[in-house]
């Protein structure tokens, strides 16, 4: 049985750690983002969906809003000076149309439908 409130809680309690121990997840991020960022625009308006504590979006070379299902991991984005929503990725709260691309690292075994993530995805 999927419980979304129950993984928000547990990645909010490692929120604080999340960054020193996501050693697999920065690694494959850093070279997913050396990979993509290069047919994106500077000036684009990018989300990070599954944005963890925010270092990758950080390292994003645009505009970046970093989305979380934790506020916990949110907040750890906010206090690194990163706009962040706490929200799931599978109703996101922004307008049709609204943003020149998502990026997303390791957060699809999360989703009990990746195929509604990949909807909203392109629906904004």
């Amino acid at each position: 049985m999927f419980r979304r409130q129950k993984i928000a809680e547990d990645f909010s309690k490692a929120a604080f750690s999340y960054a020193e121990n996501a050693k697999l997840q920065m690694h494959i991020g850093k070279k997913l983002i050396g990979i993509t960022t290069q047919y994106l625009p500077s000036a684009c308006l990018l989300l990070d969906l599954g944005a963890g504590s925010g270092e990758l979006t950080a390292l994003l070379p645009a505009r970046a809003i970093a989305l979380d299902i934790s506020t916990g991991m949110c907040g750890q984005a906010a206090a690194g000076k990163l706009p962040a929503v706490c929200a799931a990725a599978e109703q996101l709260p922004f307008a049709s149309g609204s943003l020149d691309a998502v990026f997303s690292n390791l957060m699809l075994q999360w989703l009990p439908d990746p195929g509604q993530f990949f909807s909203e995805s392109f629906r904004v």
